[in-house]
């Protein structure tokens, strides 16, 4: 029997209309995919977006706080207390605690020895005799005479009287009685001065150098003072007088230099100093006062530029030493020019600074700042115990294993601190900048010689910025090289405890002599005198201790 498939009947419209849904429903999907991937597209975009706004807005809010940052410091350094000196351990206990104890009283306390009494001995004494009226030398009773005793009741003050005057010099003359001789007239010799044919004696000289560049006075109410005195005095008058002087001057300049150069450690620092005179290669009048103080000079420099040329020019190719300075880049600069025969000592001071600004301008590190601000005061501590011994000495070994110690830790500390990947990005700057000099703040723990800092250098800067303040710089070239020339003679005479005001008289009253030519400048000079001269020319009223004379051995 054979078998025979069943057989439907088919619809051809029915087909017809589910291939035409089929088709539709294809088409939708296909509309449907597109739109789904224009809609990832865009949300893509937006994430990106997004993303980038949180970027800028972090971005943004980090400015913030740097700005607001650089208002809390900059109203720190206008208003605030300009010393850097840390508060005790007893003023940082609770305000409770403080407020229970009395507030001490200004002045002398009654517990602490006063200080030693000045000793004016050395000033001229004038006697004054006070007597009784002669009306009063009898008894107003009886009227019988008092009887002169011989004796006096003796008190003394202090006074002062500044007054110019003219100096009319006399000079006798004598006619000869025989025919020995050309002339019938002979004269007494000249009282000389430093300037010829000026009418200003050597003592006017001296005064105006000392109060304009030792004291920083302009020369407008220098010239006010002394018409109070009774001498009036033009501008042009002094600064044509500065000119004439200043030959006399430089050869002195010029041995400050030299003795400076042969000495094995330097301070070395710079600010600006205006010059009001136009020069080719400079578009303004800022320039730089540049000072190199040795052990037993002062040496200042002026100069249009603040770079490593400036230090070419002082320092030869065969000096060889440690500069002590910040973290100026002339210092490195200059410093890889000599193939290690100079080294950079940087200063602890600006570090310490560092992170006194940090703790100013950030309040959330500054607990941080003043962790690290504590270790260098122990540093300091350690290193000022160490260099009161004889180098070699117990003392001296004792306290040096400390401090080494002490900058291993501090090293630690720097390193593992870097480390830390959240460490906040101010403490992180304050530390890479500490490590990328390290080499150079450590020169002192093995040269015990050299000060941990550069405050030398920057109290030496301190008269001139003064000097700045007050009358704005100089007005020419030559002016300014001539500041130079008195900064550096008189801030010498001062590091040895000399008064400048009586060495310019002495060495004026050579040149002089000579008919106003330099002298020989050997015997003038502070490292060259004789313990008898320096203590003539010391600073009247000061006892002047031969220990504290710079040691040029």
């Amino acid at each position: 029997m054979a078998f025979t498939l069943p057989t439907f009947p088919f619809n051809f419209q029915e087909e017809n209309t589910r291939s035409a849904e089929f088709l539709h429903l294809q088409q939708e999907v296909t509309a449907l995919k597109q739109e789904v991937v224009k809609w990832r597209a865009e949300a893509n975009l937006w994430k990106t977006q997004h993303r980038r706004t949180k970027e800028r807005e972090e971005q943004q809010k980090e400015t913030i706080q740097q700005l607001k940052a650089k208002v809390r410091l900059r109203e720190q350094q206008l208003f605030g207390k300009k010393s850097e000196k840390q508060k005790s351990k007893k003023d940082q206990k609770a305000p409770s605690e403080n407020k229970s104890k009395k507030k001490r009283k200004r002045g002398q306390q009654k517990k602490n020895r006063g200080p030693k009494r000045r000793d004016f001995s050395h000033l001229e004494e004038r006697v004054e005799l006070i007597d009784l009226l002669e009306s009063e030398k009898c008894c107003r009773y009886c009227g019988s005479s008092f009887v002169d005793t011989e004796m006096t009741s003796d008190s003394k003050q202090l006074e002062i009287e500044v007054k110019a005057h003219v100096r009319r010099i006399k000079r006798k003359q004598y006619r000869t009685t025989c025919t020995c001789q050309k002339k019938s007239l002979i004269t007494a010799s000249r009282i000389h001065k430093i300037i010829p044919k000026g009418l200003l004696g050597n003592s006017v000289w001296a005064h105006l150098l000392v109060e304009k560049y030792g004291y920083g006075i302009p020369l407008n109410r220098l010239t006010t003072s002394l018409g109070l005195t009774g001498l009036n005095l033009s501008q042009g008058t002094i600064i044509g007088g500065f000119h004439k002087l200043q030959p006399f001057l430089e050869p002195v300049f010029e041995a400050i230099k030299e003795k400076g150069l042969s000495e094995s450690n330097w301070n070395v620092d710079e600010t600006g100093w205006p010059v009001f005179e136009e020069v080719e290669e400079k578009s303004n009048y800022r320039w730089w006062l540049w000072v190199f103080r040795s052990c037993s000079t002062v040496f200042f420099l002026l100069d249009p530029a603040r770079s490593s040329k400036v230090l070419d020019k002082y320092f030869d190719k065969k000096t060889s030493g440690i500069i002590n300075c910040d973290r100026h880049k002339a210092y490195i600069k200059f410093v890889r020019l000599y193939e290690g025969t100079i080294l950079l000592a940087f200063c602890w001071a600006h570090v310490r600074r560092d992170f006194l600004s940090l703790a100013n301008a950030n309040p959330q590190h500054e607990v941080w700042a003043l962790e690290w601000i504590e270790k260098i005061r122990t540093i300091y501590h350690v290193n000022s115990l160490r260099i009161l011994h004889v180098q070699g000495s117990r003392e001296f070994r004792k306290h040096d294993r400390k401090l080494k110690n002490l900058i291993s830790k501090f090293s630690k500390a720097i390193s593992e601190q870097i480390e830390d990947k959240t460490l906040a990005d101010p403490r992180k700057k304050a530390l890479k900048s500490l490590k990328n000099h390290w080499k150079g703040l450590t020169i002192f723990v093995d040269h015990s010689e050299i000060p941990m800092d550069n405050n030398k250098g920057e109290r030496s800067l301190r008269g001139p910025v003064i000097g700045r303040k007050n009358y704005y710089g100089s007005g020419s070239k030559k002016m300014g090289i001539f500041a130079v020339i008195m900064f550096s003679i008189i801030q010498t005479l001062l590091l040895w405890k000399i008064n400048p005001k009586k060495w310019l008289l002495w060495y004026f009253s050579y040149c002089a002599k000579l008919g106003g030519t330099p002298p020989s400048i050997e015997e003038f000079l502070p490292w060259n005198m004789s313990n008898e001269k320096m203590e003539e020319l010391c600073m009247s009223g000061s006892e002047r201790p031969f220990a504290e004379i710079p040691d040029t051995s």
